[in-house]
Protein backbone atom coordinates (compact mmCIF):
# COMPACT_ATOMS: atom_id res chain seq x y z
CA UNK A 1 0.00 0.00 0.00
CA UNK A 2 1.18 3.31 -1.36
CA UNK A 3 2.01 6.11 2.12
CA UNK A 4 -0.33 8.91 1.80
CA UNK A 5 2.54 11.16 0.96
CA UNK A 6 3.24 8.95 -1.63
CA UNK A 7 -0.66 8.85 -3.44
CA UNK A 8 -1.04 12.94 -2.19
CA UNK A 9 2.46 13.73 -4.82
CA UNK A 10 1.29 11.33 -7.17
CA UNK A 11 -2.62 12.47 -7.58
CA UNK A 12 -2.33 16.42 -6.74
CA UNK A 13 -0.06 15.84 -10.08
CA UNK A 14 -2.59 14.59 -11.99
CA UNK A 15 -4.46 16.93 -14.93
CA UNK A 16 -7.10 18.89 -13.45
CA UNK A 17 -6.47 17.77 -9.67
CA UNK A 18 -4.55 20.85 -8.47
CA UNK A 19 -6.67 23.67 -9.75
CA UNK A 20 -10.00 21.73 -8.54
CA UNK A 21 -8.05 21.35 -4.61
CA UNK A 22 -7.03 24.72 -5.02
CA UNK A 23 -10.83 25.93 -5.91
CA UNK A 24 -11.96 24.08 -2.66
CA UNK A 25 -9.21 25.30 -0.33
CA UNK A 26 -9.79 29.15 -2.07
CA UNK A 27 -13.16 29.16 -2.17
CA UNK A 28 -14.39 27.40 0.36
CA UNK A 29 -11.64 26.71 3.08
CA UNK A 30 -11.24 23.17 2.58
CA UNK A 31 -7.69 22.42 2.85
CA UNK A 32 -6.10 20.39 0.48
CA UNK A 33 -4.14 17.68 2.77
CA UNK A 34 -7.90 16.62 3.99
CA UNK A 35 -9.19 16.43 0.39
CA UNK A 36 -6.05 14.08 -0.42
CA UNK A 37 -6.66 12.38 2.91
CA UNK A 38 -10.19 11.25 2.19
CA UNK A 39 -9.19 9.87 -1.58
CA UNK A 40 -6.58 8.19 -0.01
CA UNK A 41 -8.28 6.42 2.90
CA UNK A 42 -11.21 5.82 0.35
CA UNK A 43 -8.84 4.06 -2.33
CA UNK A 44 -7.38 1.77 0.78
CA UNK A 45 -10.48 1.17 2.39
CA UNK A 46 -9.84 2.64 5.41
CA UNK A 47 -13.12 2.19 7.70
CA UNK A 48 -12.82 4.42 10.28
CA UNK A 49 -15.67 5.54 12.83
CA UNK A 50 -17.06 9.06 12.30
CA UNK A 51 -15.52 9.92 15.46
CA UNK A 52 -12.28 8.73 14.63
CA UNK A 53 -12.29 10.90 11.03
CA UNK A 54 -13.29 13.68 13.37
CA UNK A 55 -10.62 13.05 16.25
CA UNK A 56 -7.03 12.52 13.03
CA UNK A 57 -8.65 15.88 11.47
CA UNK A 58 -8.61 17.59 14.93
CA UNK A 59 -5.31 16.38 15.79
CA UNK A 60 -3.82 18.14 12.37
CA UNK A 61 -5.77 21.40 12.90
CA UNK A 62 -3.11 23.11 15.03
CA UNK A 63 -0.39 22.24 12.82
CA UNK A 64 -2.25 23.64 10.00
CA UNK A 65 -3.47 26.96 11.25
CA UNK A 66 0.12 27.82 13.25
CA UNK A 67 2.05 26.56 10.50
CA UNK A 68 0.67 25.90 7.13
CA UNK A 69 -1.64 28.58 6.91
CA UNK A 70 0.66 30.85 8.16
CA UNK A 71 3.17 30.23 5.48
CA UNK A 72 0.98 29.93 2.78
CA UNK A 73 0.28 33.80 3.72
CA UNK A 74 3.76 34.51 3.74
CA UNK A 75 4.49 32.74 0.21
CA UNK A 76 1.03 34.43 -1.39
CA UNK A 77 2.29 38.13 0.21
CA UNK A 78 5.63 37.75 -1.61
CA UNK A 79 4.11 36.24 -4.88
CA UNK A 80 3.33 40.19 -6.00
CA UNK A 81 6.28 43.10 -6.20
CA UNK A 82 6.47 45.39 -3.50
CA UNK A 83 7.82 49.14 -4.40
CA UNK A 84 11.16 49.26 -2.41
CA UNK A 85 12.22 45.79 -2.26
CA UNK A 86 14.22 44.51 -4.16
CA UNK A 87 12.61 41.94 -6.60
CA UNK A 88 15.17 38.69 -6.41
CA UNK A 89 15.42 38.90 -2.67
CA UNK A 90 11.66 38.84 -2.71
CA UNK A 91 11.72 35.70 -5.22
CA UNK A 92 14.22 34.02 -3.27
CA UNK A 93 11.97 34.39 0.20
CA UNK A 94 8.89 33.32 -1.84
CA UNK A 95 11.08 29.90 -2.55
CA UNK A 96 12.11 29.70 0.99
CA UNK A 97 8.44 29.97 2.28
CA UNK A 98 7.44 27.66 -0.45
CA UNK A 99 9.58 25.02 0.87
CA UNK A 100 8.65 25.38 4.74
CA UNK A 101 4.65 25.48 3.43
CA UNK A 102 5.47 21.79 1.78
CA UNK A 103 7.12 20.70 4.90
CA UNK A 104 4.89 21.52 7.16
CA UNK A 105 1.59 19.84 4.30
CA UNK A 106 4.18 16.98 4.28
CA UNK A 107 4.48 16.64 7.97
CA UNK A 108 0.84 16.70 8.01
CA UNK A 109 0.39 14.35 5.95
CA UNK A 110 2.68 11.53 8.01
CA UNK A 111 0.21 12.19 10.88
CA UNK A 112 -2.56 11.70 8.62
CA UNK A 113 -1.22 8.27 7.40
CA UNK A 114 -0.09 7.15 11.00
CA UNK A 115 -3.44 8.27 12.58
CA UNK A 116 -5.66 6.68 10.26
CA UNK A 117 -3.67 3.00 9.93
CA UNK A 118 -3.80 3.41 13.94
CA UNK A 119 -8.21 3.48 13.28
CA UNK A 120 -8.48 1.23 10.54
CA UNK A 121 -7.31 -1.33 8.51
CA UNK A 122 -7.38 -0.90 4.98
CA UNK A 123 -9.57 -3.47 2.87
CA UNK A 124 -8.72 -3.01 -0.77
CA UNK A 125 -11.06 -5.11 -2.13
CA UNK A 126 -13.75 -2.62 -1.30
CA UNK A 127 -15.32 -1.31 -4.45
CA UNK A 128 -17.05 1.49 -2.91
CA UNK A 129 -14.60 4.32 -3.40
CA UNK A 130 -17.28 7.21 -4.46
CA UNK A 131 -19.56 6.95 -1.43
CA UNK A 132 -16.62 6.26 0.52
CA UNK A 133 -14.77 9.08 -0.29
CA UNK A 134 -17.81 11.11 -0.05
CA UNK A 135 -18.46 10.31 3.62
CA UNK A 136 -14.78 11.29 4.37
CA UNK A 137 -15.56 14.58 2.51
CA UNK A 138 -18.41 15.14 4.48
CA UNK A 139 -17.46 14.63 7.56
CA UNK A 140 -13.77 16.57 6.78
CA UNK A 141 -16.14 18.93 6.11
CA UNK A 142 -18.29 19.60 9.12
CA UNK A 143 -14.74 19.35 11.29
CA UNK A 144 -13.22 22.09 9.43
CA UNK A 145 -14.26 25.65 10.66
CA UNK A 146 -15.55 26.86 7.40
CA UNK A 147 -17.27 30.24 7.60
CA UNK A 148 -21.09 30.29 6.06
CA UNK A 149 -21.49 30.17 2.51
CA UNK A 150 -24.94 30.86 0.53
CA UNK A 151 -24.42 28.79 -2.67
CA UNK A 152 -25.36 26.07 -4.56
CA UNK A 153 -24.69 22.67 -2.47
CA UNK A 154 -24.69 20.14 -5.23
CA UNK A 155 -23.97 22.51 -8.54
CA UNK A 156 -20.62 21.58 -10.21
CA UNK A 157 -18.95 24.86 -8.72
CA UNK A 158 -19.86 24.00 -5.07
CA UNK A 159 -18.14 21.96 -2.42
CA UNK A 160 -19.55 18.76 -3.48
CA UNK A 161 -18.94 19.45 -6.85
CA UNK A 162 -15.41 20.04 -6.49
CA UNK A 163 -15.15 17.30 -4.75
CA UNK A 164 -16.70 14.87 -6.82
CA UNK A 165 -14.72 16.10 -9.74
CA UNK A 166 -11.79 15.41 -7.49
CA UNK A 167 -12.82 11.50 -7.32
CA UNK A 168 -13.23 11.53 -11.10
CA UNK A 169 -9.87 12.73 -11.23
CA UNK A 170 -8.33 10.45 -8.67
CA UNK A 171 -10.58 7.33 -9.62
CA UNK A 172 -9.10 7.87 -13.51
CA UNK A 173 -5.46 8.72 -12.06
CA UNK A 174 -4.85 7.17 -8.97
Amino acid sequence: MESLRDYAFKIYGAPGMQETLLALQDRFHVDVNACLWCLWAAKHGFTPSDEDVGAMLDAVEEMVLHTTKPMRSVRRYLSVPRPGFCPDTLAALRKEALGLELKTEEMILHRLDALTQEASEPDETLQDFGPRAQRFFTLAKAAIDMPTMIADEEGPKSPAGLFRKACEIATEHG
